[in-house]
């Protein structure tokens, strides 16, 4: 017995052959993939995280620390 399995594929790519999504989702899809910038993905990601480590110490060292006021900066 042999095994075939399938190409690999990515999640976009998967959903873009199936069924599931109408034509209009899938062209949404596309323009939205297209107009994804790696870069600017990952340099968000990076703000992110570091706002994260800042609310975490701040946590940390103020036991009455409200996060509401903290994420309106």
């Amino acid at each position: 017995m042999i095994k075939r399995y399938d190409n690999p594929k990515t999640p976009y790519q998967r959903l873009l052959e199936s069924p599931a999504l109408s034509s209009e989702q899938k062209s949404r899809l596309r323009r939205t993939y297209q107009e994804l910038n790696v870069v600017k993905l990952k340099a968000e990601i990076d703000r992110l995280k570091e706002r994260l480590w800042r609310l975490q110490k701040v946590k940390k060292n103020c036991p009455n620390f409200r996060i509401d006021s903290y994420l309106r900066q």
